[in-house]
């Protein structure tokens, strides 16, 4: 607002006021026809004239053909698509497990359970393995000794060994500790307590509160059943009429409200040389309410009006116009005000009469149903309470027990002689190889050594073979490639299938396929058994030639073990969860003359949802662009559209709460660290191709309407030339007039 002098005149009368409107009108009203006859008789003469060339640079760019698209973006997550938890077939001690984080493959042993074997014996059959490998490394070393003769290095080594199996005798003859001994007296006692606090009896004060939770859920099911409550009517039906009285009163408000402030907007817009056009402008029904707009308008001419009047001391005029302004807006907040108040009232009444609706139809048969199982798992509490624990469980606890026990015996009685006698030979091995060393070598020694040599690796196979008859006995299983769950046992008498398309597929990419001929197809043959039947004799499971339910886990490709819940050793009982799998490649396998071919992709998936208003715009199939948290891209393909809708419960049937589940798979492998991650999924909603386009900034706004842009010429002037426009995306807008061409240049302003 200019500021003001001394001499500035007061506001005229209305009718003068009203006078000097329509001459501004009328003034207005010619400068924009001789201005639109000029732009129009410039666009129809583009051919006829041209602008002086110009005497400065111009900023240019090019008209391209180019495709251009609009695209939008729905939120996703990222996660893998194929999971599996593996769990105990059968209740015992834990004899074998991969570690966490391990990756298996095809052929991997997922783990080995066994109720007959304990931990002691794992441990002695594995103690004399490492016992075995370790006498036939040092009886490889001295026969390599004994030819090559002995070096520095050699001496240090040897001299090195026998310091570190006399320190492996005196370790295992010493005494234990009273730490270790503690420890394990403090296992047993645990493993003690959890045995005899399943043994014993419930107490009234856990009878009492099972009983209690079976009353409570019988008397929230007769609720539910019970005949329909009057009292609750009336309240409702109460309920409905104060809602109805509030929108009667609030909806006299919001029109009294309107009508001051349509009476406030016309005194104040009467006021031709002082009101704000934007304010102004247009009807009352165009302009009411005001927006932020209009109302910051108010505001800052109100602060200058009242800091002008008290700077130039003419209060009466400027104060009575500050008055009015203010007016205005305290009457446009009232009016905003009690439309809010009206639109929550409707809300009320709404809700009020939902709530009488649902008092009337009674409970659901799903509320019903729910209520009814809470009771039944209530009443199966109290059961199992008073039936006490299954025998699998005190079987368990006592296995533990038994293990605990046996380990601190073990402890008090000090190690066998057998440990005792092995670590005494690992030191008059050790010793005895230094003095080979330390001797030159004669063809007696070099005998004696090839044949400890020999005697060594017999041992060790001799151990190896006793810890594979260990596991033998032992529940075990084994990952397989497969696009889907085991779920039956598979032997020549079972019906053709894809689940014996698999194993077939399996057993040939590990090297069985030779065996009979093998022709993987989904028939379980003499072939497809006796190629069964190899490999079980190799993994050391039962020879049967047919493959029990569990005995292979079929998993669409390489996992990593992830929440392992047990280590060697634990007792398990049937069902526990041991580990969780998640492939992190699909693997697609193909037989052929040279074997199986496995082509892999990446096995993460984004989940979304596609908002049902916008189900055509994503078909299966359709390439999206998948952005990262660190605004990384990558290309994806709709690769499951889901062809129910979902209905969100609490918003009711409405579009706007309903939308398809959409699955996309990304085309290369995105960093593991982003799993679980919120992502963007972006795609087009609308594409024009290879159309002529220029960029947004080039097009100039005509007075009459519509668009045009500048051409240069290549004298250097400019002509303007009209346009129609089309899709506008990235920066650029689709373009066609007459004259128009690819690699003109256009201006930009």
């Amino acid at each position: 607002m200019p500021a003001m002098n001394e001499s500035t005149a007061p506001p005229t009368s209305p009718a003068k006021r009203q006078q000097r409107r329509w001459l501004g009108l009328i003034a207005i009203l010619i400068v924009l026809l001789v201005a639109g006859g000029v732009v129009v008789w410039i666009v129809d003469d583009q051919n006829e004239r041209t602008d002086e060339p110009a005497a400065l640079a111009l900023n240019t760019d090019m008209i391209e053909v180019r495709d251009l698209s609009e695209t939008t973006t729905i939120s996703g997550t990222l996660a893998y698509d194929d999971a599996r938890v593996v769990v105990a077939p059968s209740s015992g001690v834990v004899v074998e497990i991969p570690e966490e984080g391990t990756l298996l493959e095809r052929g991997a042993r997922l783990f080995a359970i066994d109720s007959m074997v304990t931990d002691s014996q794992v441990t002695q059959a594995e103690q004399r393995i490492a016992s075995a490998e370790a006498s036939v490394a040092s009886a490889e070393i001295a026969l390599d000794d004994l030819e090559s003769g002995a070096g520095p290095a050699d001496l240090a080594s040897a001299e090195a060994s026998v310091a570190q199996a006399r320190l492996q005798l005196d370790n295992l003859t010493a005494e234990p500790t009273e730490a270790e001994l503690g420890a394990a007296q403090a296992a047993v006692a645990r493993a003690q307590e959890a045995y005899d606090d399943l043994l014993a009896l419930p107490t009234e004060a856990e009878l009492g509160a099972a009983q209690a939770a079976v009353a409570r859920a019988q008397e929230t099911y007769d609720d539910l059943i019970a005949d329909l409550d009057p009292t609750a009517v009336a309240e409702a039906t109460a309920a409905i009429q104060q809602a109805e009285q509030r929108v009667g009163s609030t909806l006299v408000a919001r029109d009294l409200s309107l009508v001051s402030l349509e009476i406030t907007w016309a005194e104040y817009c009467d006021w031709t040389d002082r009101a704000i056009t934007s304010v102004c402008g247009g009807t009352a029904l165009s302009r009411l309410p005001l927006n932020e707009g209009q109302t910051a308008a108010l505001i800052d001419d109100i602060a200058d009006t009242r800091a002008e009047a008290e700077q130039y001391g003419s209060p009466s005029t400027e104060e009575d116009w500050a008055d009015l302004s203010e007016r205005l807006l305290n009457d446009n907040l009232t009016y905003v005000a009690d439309v809010a108040a009206h639109e929550s009232a409707l809300v009320s009444l709404d809700t009020a009469r939902d709530s009488l609706a649902d008092l009337v139809a009674g409970p659901s048969s799903a509320d019903i149903e729910s209520a009814l199982a809470s009771l039944d798992t209530a009443r199966d509490s109290l059961a199992d309470l008073v039936a006490g624990p299954s025998s699998a469980d005190i079987e368990s606890a006592l296995n533990s027990l038994q293990s605990a026990q046996e380990r601190l015996q073990d402890l008090q009685d000090g190690p066998d002689a057998l440990e005792v006698e092995q670590a005494r030979s690992n030191l008059q091995s050790a010793e005895t190889r230094l003095s080979d060393l330390l001797a030159d070598p004669d063809n007696v020694e070099l005998l004696r050594a090839r044949s400890n040599l020999l005697s060594a690796e017999l041992t060790l196979e001799s151990a190896k073979d006793d810890y594979d008859d260990l596991l033998a006995g032992a529940d075990t299983a084994f990952l397989f490639y497969g696009d889907g769950a085991a779920w039956r046992s598979m032997s020549i008498d079972t019906t053709p299938g894809p689940d014996i398309t698999w194993l077939e597929t399996n057993l040939v990419a590990l090297g069985y396929g030779d065996l009979g001929d093998i022709e993987v197809d989904e028939v379980f043959d003499a072939a497809t058994a006796e190629a069964v039947a190899a490999w079980q004799s190799d993994v050391g499971v039962m020879t049967t030639g047919e493959v029990p339910l569990g005995q292979v886990v079929f998993i669409a490709g390489p996992a990593p073990v992830s929440a392992l819940e047990v280590s060697r050793g634990d007792s398990v009982n049937e069902g526990a969860v041991l580990y969780e799998l998640t492939a992190v490649e699909l693997v697609s396998s193909t037989v052929g003359p040279d074997g199986v071919q496995d082509q892999t992709v990446t096995a993460q998936r984004v989940t979304a949802r596609l908002d049902l208003v916008d189900q055509d715009l994503l078909a299966l199939g359709s390439f999206v662009v998948i952005e990262l948290p660190d605004d990384t891209e990558v290309d994806g393909e709709v690769v499951e559209l889901g062809a129910v809708p979902v209905i969100v419960a609490e918003t009711g049937q409405s579009d706007e709460s309903s939308y398809l589940d959409v699955v996309v798979a990304p085309l290369e492998s995105v960093d593991p660290n982003w799993t679980g991650a919120t992502v963007q999924i972006r795609f087009a909603t609308e594409v024009a191709q290879g159309v002529l386009s220029v960029p947004v900034s080039a097009l100039l706004a005509l007075q009459e309407g519509g668009y045009a842009v500048e051409i240069v010429l290549p004298d250097g002037s400019v002509r303007l030339v009209g346009v129609s426009t089309g899709l506008f995306a990235d920066g650029f807008v689709e373009v066609a007039g007459n004259g128009l061409a690819p690699d003109l240049e256009v201006v930009i302003p």
